[in-house]
């Protein structure tokens, strides 16, 4: 790998695992989420797919 090339991924790497961090948590949540019975204030239990039945 060319001196150009291993700079420019490691200019690249922070805002990739940022990128990564800002819509891969918020989604993952998301999935999360959506399979519990979550209210504010109270402990959420899995209930897996019954919020979509």
């Amino acid at each position: 790998m060319r001196k150009e090339e291993s700079t420019a991924y490691f200019m690249i790497t922070p805002a990739v695992i940022a990128l990564i961090f800002t819509v891969g948590y918020p989604f993952i949540m998301a999935i999360y989420l959506s399979m519990t019975d979550a209210e504010a204030g109270k402990l959420e239990s899995f209930i897996g797919l019954y919020n979509f039945v």
